[in-house]
């Protein structure tokens, strides 16, 4: 079964309310252990700053402009999603793949990058995560 989108940035809004990860341990649900996938829309305004979406999808996501501070991608698949201008300070992004991704004029800063995927991500502009190495314009895949 899959929730209708509305339904499913519901259950995302209201685990990460609770400050909790998925269902998973305490009961048998189907769904433990994921988070619902919001492939293709806009998640404009979620407010996901220190949120744990270790595991996440979020493929072709929108996520432009966002305030991902302090957030837990580790291991989430973000193939194809626009993080455009967005704060991944200090953000632990570490075996996320990010391929294809766009990530100009994002804030790396402090993010944890290791095992990350960036094959064809567009890092032209971002802030690098030493803070203060910015990626040349058309940087593919690695921060020239």
């Amino acid at each position: 079964m899959r929730f209708p989108m509305n339904a499913g940035i519901a259950v995302l809004l209201a685990t990460l309310a609770l400050g909790a990860a998925p269902a998973a341990a305490q009961d048998p649900d189907p769904y433990a252990g994921t988070f619902p996938q919001l492939t293709g829309s806009q998640a404009g305004g979620l407010g996901l700053t220190g949120a744990n979406l270790s595991g996440a999808s979020f493929v072709g996501q929108g996520l432009q402009f966002q305030d991902l501070t302090g957030t837990n991608l580790s291991n989430a698949n973000m193939t194809r999603a626009s993080l455009q201008g967005s704060n991944l300070m200090n953000a632990n992004l570490t075996g996320t793949n990010l391929s294809n991704a766009n990530l100009t004029n994002a804030n790396l800063t402090g993010a944890t990058l290791t095992n990350t995927i960036l094959t064809g991500a567009d890092l032209s502009g971002a802030t690098w995560t030493d803070g203060v190495r910015h990626c040349a314009q058309g940087s593919i895949g690695q921060c020239e």
